[in-house]
C-alpha cells in the first residue's frame, strides 16, 4: 500500500523538461509538503502524479497496485485539486458538492460532519457564485476531505483563508493522515507548514528531492533557493553548494 513514482520526467512537449528522474515513495498516513519558487514546476509535478498525461513525459506511477493505464481505478486512489475554485460548479451549493463527492467516491464520511469540521454550516445552501474567495476555498478543501481518497494532492490549499481558517484546515489535514490517507500539499504560506509535514519535497539539480521536515520552513526554503527573492534557475534549480551531495 503506497503511492510509487519512478523516474518521472515532467514537462511539456517541444520544451525543455521541468524535472527529470523524479522518484518518490509515499506511504499511507503521511503529510508531504512541496515548497519551491513560482514557475519551478510544482503544479506540473502534482498534475503528473495525478495521472494527467499533458505534463507527464515519461515514467511510472502506481497507487496501491493501480496505474494511470487504468484511469478510473487510479483516479479513485489519487485525487488532485487545484485550490482555485475551478473544481466547483458555481451554480451549485456546498451541500451539493459534499454529497456528490460522497456518492462518486463511495466515501465512508458523513457530509454533514465534514460541513461542521470545515465550518460551512452558515453558507451550506448558498450557491458557490455568492460566496467569498475564502469561503470557496473552505468548500474546496472540504470537498477533498469528503472524497476520502487514499492519496490527495492539494495545490495551494491555504490561499485566501484567514489565520483561524488556515489553522482549521491544517487540523483537518492532520485528521486525514490519522485516517491513514496521505496528503501532498504545496504552499507559499510556509509558516502554516511548520509542524504539519512529515516529509518535504524540494527541487534540486532538476529533480525532486525529499528532505527532513523542519520546524522552520522559511529557513529551509531560503537554504534551498537562496532567499525569498530567488527564482528558479535556468539550469534546473542548481542547489547552493552547502546542499550539494
Amino acid at each position: 500500500m503506497s503511492l510509487d513514482i519512478e523516474n518521472l520526467t515532467v514537462g511539456y512537449r517541444r520544451e525543455p523538461p521541468l524535472l527529470k528522474d523524479v522518484s518518490l515513495h509515499i506511504d499511507p498516513g503521511q503529510i508531504w509538503g512541496l515548497i519551491a519558487p513560482n514557475g519551478a514546476g510544482k503544479t506540473s509535478l502534482m498534475r503528473a502524479i495525478a495521472g494527467d498525461a499533458k505534463p507527464l513525459v515519461c515514467g511510472s506511477l502506481c497507487a496501491d497496485g493501480m496505474t494511470p493505464l487504468k484511469p478510473t481505478p487510479y483516479n479513485r486512489f489519487v485525487s488532485y485539486v487545484a485550490c482555485d475554485d475551478s473544481a466547483l460548479d458555481r451554480s451549485c451549493t456546498a451541500r451539493f458538492h459534499l454529497k456528490a463527492a460522497s456518492d462518486l467516491w463511495g466515501s465512508r464520511l458523513d457530509p454533514s460532519e465534514t460541513a461542521r469540521l470545515f465550518e460551512l454550516d452558515g453558507f451550506l445552501d448558498k450557491p458557490i457564485r455568492s460566496l467569498s474567495q475564502g469561503m470557496r476555498q473552505q468548500v474546496t478543501i472540504a470537498l477533498c476531505y469528503q472524497q476520502d481518497a487514499p492519496y490527495t494532492l492539494l495545490d495551494e490549499p491555504l490561499n485566501a483563508l484567514d489565520p483561524l481558517k488556515r489553522e482549521m484546515a491544517c487540523r483537518n489535514l492532520r485528521d486525514m493522515a490519522h485516517r491513514n490517507c496521505s496528503v501532498f500539499v504545496s504552499s507559499h504560506i510556509l509558516s502554516d507548514l511548520n509542524g504539519l509535514c512529515d516529509k518535504v519535497v524540494v527541487f534540486r539539480s532538476g529533480t525532486a528531492v525529499v528532505v527532513p521536515a523542519t520546524a522552520n520552513m522559511q529557513e529551509l526554503f531560503d537554504r534551498c533557493y537562496g532567499g525569498e527573492s530567488s527564482h528558479p534557475s535556468t539550469d534546473g534549480n542548481r542547489p547552493p553548494r552547502h546542499l550539494a551531495r
